[in-house]
């Protein structure tokens, strides 16, 4: 396998620290930084995998998770933080 088809590890370190703490519900936006986390999700019968058109429509679907006692997480982008903070230190 060339490293241009290696999964990144950061993604399976990512996946098994999650199961490993009890996450069982992912709900994601596509994305392709999230792509071998998402599809491990998908792959284990486990886990439920829920897919999102927006972060915003995760926040309920977790939060309702975890009120019935169950551990789950958001996976989604963060595209606009850097852009933010450099917005924020060009104010200082």
């Amino acid at each position: 396998m060339s490293s241009s088809q290696q999964k990144p590890f950061w993604q399976d370190a990512v996946y098994n620290r999650l199961r490993h703490h009890g996450i069982d519900l992912f709900a994601y936006v596509p994305d392709g930084g999230h792509a071998a986390t998402i599809n491990r999700a998908l792959a284990d019968p486990d886990t439920t995998a829920i897919p999102l058109t927006n972060g915003a429509e995760g926040v309920p679907i977790v939060a309702g998770y975890h009120l019935g006692g169950c551990k789950g997480t958001l996976l989604r982008t963060e595209r606009g933080r850097m852009s933010t903070r450099r917005r924020y230190r060009g104010a200082e």
